[in-house]
């Protein structure tokens, strides 16, 4: 039983209310390390060593920390760098961070402009997540070989210091770096567009910058900190893409992965040297609409429950509510199984159905059953994936998909639906908002007392998660990689 929460205090968070996302990003970073979906620009990463390469010079050696060099030293020649771009008009600004309230700031005539501290709230200028890369890339480290911490990131050794020094040799005749660089609260209008012309996303004028950035990423490696056998495969895998459609969406992606690699590769039609890595990609894929579905279920519950009713009461409320026009809920498993093998297109027109906030609430529950039985029967004989993969999520799993399916295979489809309810989303959401109470943050959607579910909020709405492919191909061409 969870006791009613009388301590509004807590931030209330939205984020993976039933636990079910985190596998796939897990899944991801297996198949592409440093490269996330909010780190889609390669230009950051040298821009970072640099920053702190150029601290490491300058900075007294008692004051090195790290509110210091955010606020006072990367943050103010990011904010010069996006005036920059913004001035000299550079054409590309896409994932240009900081980008609004900078140009806010410009203003026609003006000779000169200070830093604004506000341009951007989040820690390094919304560079939080290429510091991490920076790190796993091995060119800035938190500690020795001994493992002890120091109190600010150093630069390594060769890798860190030559990406700073390829920066430096770049853009070491321009007058912002001559004079600005680290001092001087007014900069002249002239000194930022030239250093826009010189120092944007597009990475022009970075070349050797550019090739150390692809060799630490893309050749094979003894960093210890980044495996990146996955991350070689995955780039093939895209120029292999590039060669079909050259900028895709992200709905085409996952079209690709999860049906036309697929019905390649049965039919011997997709080269060998990337055939393993786009079947772990398709279960990416896989696993992202299993999760779509299971919370599209989520989603029927929480808009069924208004007043306190138990458990029993309240699946049955949602079984009433919902329409199964195509799907017989009272027949057994066995008997309709093998009518669910929905193509990729099949399977994104019934889970779009599921974001509406205000319409398509009957269609729910018949729409997930129709995607998660059409997963289980991708997958339940696969020999060309490792039972590893499709065991990612543990517990809520497309391997556990496949055990209850079989294990409800004499019972009906309505059975299935209930355990699902009560093991996977309804007792596991309760799990899960437990758990974050422990970080201080309020995830309950609904809360049970005694033997009653009371509602909290039900505007919980299923969406696509990110695709880290679709970064990782927009750093390939910044890096020049998709046309060799």
């Amino acid at each position: 039983m969870i006791p009613i929460l009388n301590n509004n205090s807590r931030k209330f968070t939205t984020r993976d209310n039933l636990g079910i996302t985190g596998a796939t990003t897990s899944l991801q970073a297996e198949l592409c390390p440093v490269i996330n979906t909010v780190t889609p620009r390669a230009f950051y990463w040298p821009f970072m060593v640099w920053n702190y390469y150029e601290y490491h010079l300058y900075a007294a050696p008692g004051e090195k920390n790290v509110n210091d060099f955010n606020a006072n030293f990367l943050k103010r020649n990011d904010y010069f760098f996006v005036l920059g771009n913004l001035l000299s008009k550079q054409p590309d600004k896409s994932n240009l961070v900081g980008k609004d309230k900078t140009s806010d700031d410009i203003r026609y005539n003006k000779e000169s402009y200070n830093y604004n501290r506000d341009y951007f709230v989040a820690r390094y200028g919304g560079m939080q997540y290429y510091n991490a890369g920076c790190d796993t890339l091995y060119c800035i480290t938190s500690e020795d070989n001994d493992n002890n911490r120091y109190s600010f990131p150093k630069v390594t050794k060769p890798m860190g210091e030559d990406m700073a020094l390829a920066f430096i040799e770049a853009v070491k005749d321009t007058e912002y770096y001559k004079s600005y660089r680290r001092y001087g609260d007014s900069v002249p209008t002239s000194v930022l567009i030239e250093w826009g012309n010189r120092v944007n996303l597009s990475m022009n004028h970075l070349e050797d910058c550019k090739k150390l950035l692809k060799d630490y990423l893309f050749t094979p490696t003894s960093n210890p900190r980044l495996h990146n056998e996955r991350l070689i495969e995955s780039a093939e895998l895209l120029r292999f893409v590039h060669g079909i459609i050259k900028n895709p969406s992200i709905d085409q992606m996952r079209n690709l992965l999860y049906e036309d690699f697929y019905l390649m590769g049965k039919n011997n039609q997709i080269p060998s040297d990337i055939k393993e890595i786009a079947v772990l990609w398709e279960a990416v894929v896989a696993r992202q609409y299993m999760a779509f579905a299971l919370e599209m279920i989520w989603k029927r519950l929480l808009r069924t429950l208004v007043d306190p009713i138990t458990v029993d009461e309240w699946i049955k409320a949602a079984f009433k509510q919902s329409a199964f026009k195509n799907v017989n809920r009272k027949s057994l498993v066995r008997d309709d199984i093998n009518k669910y093998s929905l193509t990729s297109v099949e399977i994104e027109r019934l889970l779009n159905q599921g974001r509406s906030s205000s319409s398509g609430f009957d269609s729910l529950l018949e729409n997930a059953v129709k995607v998660l039985l059409s997963i289980y029967n991708r997958y339940k004989e696969r020999d060309d994936i490792g039972k590893e993969w499709l065991s990612y999520g543990e517990d809520v799993s497309i391997t556990t998909l496949i055990e209850k399916v079989d294990e409800f295979k004499q019972d009906t489809i309505e059975s299935l639906l209930i355990y699902l309810m009560k093991e996977w989303i309804l007792k596991r959401h309760l799990e899960v908002a437990q758990n974050k109470m422990y970080y201080g943050r309020d995830g309950f959607y609904y809360y049970m007392y005694g033997d009653l579910c009371y509602i909290k909020r039900n505007d919980a709405t299923p969406d696509f998660p990110g695709l880290r492919l679709m970064q990782l191909m927009q750093v390939m061409r910044d890096l020049d990689m998709l046309y060799e």
